[in-house]
């Protein structure tokens, strides 16, 4: 059993951190009765799209910190992020059920630039801070570590991968900056 302290009211404050994808992690295994996640997304997504994927930081029990695992060379990140884009269709075969998958796109309660899992506006994220996106309906966007970014805008029928270093020693990078030049039109 999972317990804490409820720090704040159900759809009042947004606060970003691992905790909802570390807590969602172990829901699945339950469900899954036992197979580990990274087991799971490997059978059910990876493999399927030919991704290898690498694991960082297991934890405890085999289970790995699902925020920021996974990692994966940059052209099959693109890969992972046509796949989001045609909502989890692959070569014609739907690998999840879109409906569901469409509510990552979507604001939900006061982190009106976050949806589930992904950022929805640049503006939002403090690591990005910038761009004109919001002239791209239905954008969204993977930032990690080293200010790696995977932008879908399935209005554009585009995926934009920017890689970079977890330590961010690859040299000066502005986000914003970036996303300026990539949004201008």
């Amino acid at each position: 059993m999972l317990a804490t302290e409820v720090q704040f009211a159900a759809g009042r404050r947004f606060t970003y951190g691992p905790m909802p994808f570390n807590i969602f992690s172990l829901a699945i295994e339950r469900k899954l009765k036992g197979e580990k996640l990274q087991n799971y997304l490997d059978r059910r997504v990876f493999e399927p799209l030919g991704i290898s994927m690498g694991y960082k930081g297991v934890k405890r029990e085999g289970r790995v910190q699902i925020a920021g695992m996974g990692e994966c060379a940059p052209l099959e990140w693109v890969k992972l992020g046509e796949l989001w884009r045609n909502n989890g269709k692959l070569n014609g075969k739907q690998l999840w059920d879109a409906n569901a998958f469409s509510e990552v796109s979507k604001s939900h309660g006061p982190g009106r630039h976050y949806g589930l899992s992904f950022w929805l506006s640049p503006s939002g994220n403090p690591m990005t801070g910038g761009g004109r996106a919001s002239e791209f309906k239905g954008l969204f966007m993977a930032a990690g570590a080293g200010q790696q970014l995977n932008i879908v805008i399935p209005e554009e029928k585009a995926v934009v991968v920017r890689t970079g270093s977890e330590r961010g020693d690859e040299g000066a990078f502005d986000a914003a900056e970036f996303l300026k030049l990539l949004f201008r039109r």
